[in-house]
């Protein structure tokens, strides 16, 4: 390509040799009214001494420039006071740093300032504040060195803005020819502020402001010295400031961007950030619905114990990059420091996550009302977590809450032995709750030390999961380490995976307002309890230490079942004692196993295989205004020891059973108490007393044993 002075005609100031000056408080201006073109040297070696250019039309530099102690001042199109004159070359650039050139300043509080009435382009280095050389930049004692930038239109950087304390980006409005970017930040880009200062009390700084569109493919650092050797890049953190990274874009803030492979095709790729104490992003709109974007190529990450990433879009909050906060990412491992470190993500419309998002102590995401797109499956949802999104904190008492007012879908893992959310410190919580009304789909594996909260309301409009308002898919799995499972399932919920309450005293909740379906497996060390205001379907396992509670239906309704128990259903408890109720308003129908107990020694739910009862236990089945029905082929009920049913009409076609007594003399272990009508068609051995009361006339056509020293009454009319 030409050089893009190859046509240039006329100007005001042409430097092509070398400047250069001893004296101190000497200050070296070039100032037109026409072009400034330097394409030499400049050396000021003098204390206090500063050099200015100045063009009201353009300034391009090319060549090498050192000041000793002093500041730069580079304004292309505008007047010294600031003044914007619209000044700009034929192809729309206030000022050019071009390619192979350096700007810098050795001295500590040192300044450089650039300003473009246009567009202002940095191809060459910028340095404030220190000195180059092979392992980097050697900074000046005291450092408060700050390098500026800024454009009336599009600040495009493709070298390294270094300086000791703070650098400061600012793109204004883009030109007809900027495609929509306020900056642009290419893939040979830097910028390193490495929050030095005489002053403790000072931070580091590193802030970019777009008044259009944003792209950040380059590596960005706040709060350390870059450090380069033949082992690669390394960074040092030691002795500086807390340091910050700041963006703000009025359009799309896109961590990566658009640019061109080896052979000129176009490409998109990624960028890194890393500060010592925070990165914030703060998007706005764009025509793709991202006000945020973070390319899979992408890593943000804080380096201190007690830092901090936020991420705000007022439009969709896409998160395709890995994100660390309180710790690194080291050849795109995600490693964390234990400390307080939080991530907060929150978008006006939806969250998007499709990598592993990292913090010590806490992550909130929040997203908004996504409008519905009809080309979109997943539009109308707060949040959606892909299948390779992972949700991780490490420390004791940490967090992990996920909230909107929309649906929340976390989709199956491509590894099932992988997880989608982790918060394994001890005491920490995870909760994932619709705030207005949303489906909760979860397809993911969850595991947190203490508890897990669920809550989905009704669904809203745009919602076309058909009903339910908490579903666990069959690669769902909901683990804890030492904690209980609670959850909400508004009007309806649908339960096909594994939820696993482990620890003394942890238990599974799960209520409904409506209806209630779980095919999967829910194993508690203490109690497993499922509400249903409709119906309770049950045809996977439960399995609980010291007690199982299904409770279904609200209002009378002659003939309708709000209990089932199907034949692939096994309730089951493990510790002496255990209580296994089931309460139904109408009736009961039982094709599967209640009351079996697992093997004894553990109330570990990763370790309960089933066996027969040898321990006393209560199993208790109860329709208060319907009928209790033990279906032939697969029904079974079964205790330890007392076993109660009471239902209008209770039916046993299938098999009771019951293996010790604990009742005194006079009392009963097995009680059958109908209210019109007693069917004993099946298999029923009791090990105890057996009291039958009966206000009709008792059927009995299957096995009927009694052992031991007890007692068979039966009282009919």
């Amino acid at each position: 390509a030409s050089h893009p002075l190859h046509d240039r005609t006329s100007y005001a100031i042409l430097v092509t040799g070398t400047l250069l000056t001893f004296g101190d408080a000497t200050d070296l201006v070039l100032a037109a009214a026409a072009d400034v073109i330097v394409r030499g040297n400049i050396d000021l070696r003098g204390n206090r001494s500063n050099l200015v250019v100045q063009s009201d039309k353009s300034v391009f530099f090319e060549g090498f420039t050192k000041i000793a102690n002093g500041d730069v001042s580079l304004y292309g199109g505008v007047k010294l006071d600031g003044t914007d004159l619209g000044g700009a070359d034929a192809t729309g650039t206030s000022v050019t740093i071009y390619k192979a050139s350096a700007i810098q300043t050795a001295s500590a509080g040192s300044r450089i300032d650039i300003r473009g009435s246009k567009d202002v382009d940095i191809y060459g280095a910028v340095i404030a504040g220190g000195v180059a050389g092979p392992t980097g930049i050697t900074w000046a004692s005291g450092g408060d060195a700050t390098i500026t930038v800024k454009a009336g239109e599009q600040v495009m950087l493709d070298s390294a803005l270094q300086a000791s304390r703070s650098v400061t980006v600012t793109g204004g409005t883009p030109g007809a020819d900027d495609n929509g970017l306020s900056v642009l930040l290419s893939p040979a880009s830097g910028i390193n502020a490495a929050g030095l200062s005489g002053d403790s009390s000072a931070t580091g700084l590193v802030r970019i402001d777009a008044a259009g569109d944003l792209e950040m493919m380059g590596a960005i650092v706040a709060g350390a010295t870059i450090v380069e050797s033949a082992g690669g890049r390394t960074y040092d953190w030691a002795g500086h400031l807390p340091s910050d990274v700041v963006i703000a874009a009025a359009g799309r803030a896109y961590i990566g961007g658009n640019t061109v492979n080896i052979n000129g095709a176009p490409i998109t790729t990624g960028g890194s950030i890393r500060a010592g104490r925070s990165i914030t992003i703060d998007g706005g709109s764009h025509s793709s619905g991202n006000g945020v974007q973070v390319h899979p190529n992408s890593e943000l990450s804080t380096h201190d114990a007690d830092g901090s990433i936020t991420i705000t879009s007022d439009q969709d909050a896409e998160i395709r990059g890995r994100i660390a906060a309180g710790g690194e990412i080291v050849d795109g491992v995600v490693s964390l420091v234990d400390g307080t470190a939080t991530l907060s993500i929150q978008a006006a419309h939806q969250v998007r996550i499709s990598r592993e998002v990292a913090a010590s102590k806490s992550i909130t995401v929040v997203g908004g009302a996504d409008p519905i797109d009809g080309n979109d499956s997943t539009s109308g949802q707060s949040v959606v977590v892909a299948g390779t999104g992972l949700l991780r904190t490490r420390s004791a008492n940490g967090s992990v809450s996920v909230t909107g007012p929309q649906a929340i879908t976390f989709f199956s893992p491509l590894d099932l032995s992988t997880y989608n959310v982790q918060s394994p410190g001890i005491g920490s919580t995870i909760s994932i709750e619709s705030t207005s009304g949303g489906h909760l789909k979860m397809g993911g594996r969850i595991q947190g030390y203490r508890d897990i909260l669920l809550n989905g309301l009704s669904p809203t409009t745009g919602d076309t999961t058909e009903g339910s308002s908490v579903e666990l898919t069959e690669t769902s799995l909901l683990e804890t380490l030492n904690g209980s499972i609670t959850f909400d399932a508004g009007s309806s919920g649908i339960v096909l995976g594994s939820l696993t309450a482990g620890g003394v005293g942890s238990d599974v909740t799960i209520i409904s307002d409506h209806a209630l379906t779980v095919k999967g497996s829910l194993k508690a060390a203490d109690t497993v309890v499922l509400t249903a205001a409709g119906v309770l379907d049950l045809g996977g396992t439960v399995l609980a230490g010291n007690g199982v509670s299904l409770k279904a239906g609200t209002d009378a309704a002659p003939g309708q079942t709000d209990l089932f128990i199907r034949n692939t259903a096994v309730v089951a408890t493990t510790a002496a004692n255990a209580l296994v109720t089931l309460l139904a308003r109408n009736d009961i129908s039982i094709d599967g196993t209640v009351g079996s107990h697992a093997a004894r020694g553990t109330n570990d739910p990763a370790d309960m295989p089933y066996g027969d009862a040898t321990v006393a236990s209560t199993t208790g089945v109860e329709s208060t205004s319907g009928s209790v029905t033990v279906l032939k082929n697969a029904g079974r009920v079964e205790s330890g020891a007392t076993l109660g049913i009471k239902g209008d009409v209770i039916d046993v076609a299938g098999v009771i059973r019951t293996a010790g007594s604990t009742a005194a003399d006079g009392s009963y272990d097995v009680t059958f108490t109908p209210g019109t009508l007693l069917k004993l068609t099946g298999d029923i051995d009791v090990h105890g007393s057996m009291l039958v009361k009966t206000p009709a006339a008792l059927t009995v056509t299957g096995g009927l044993r009694v052992s031991g020293k007890h007692l068979l009454s039966i009282d009919t009319p």
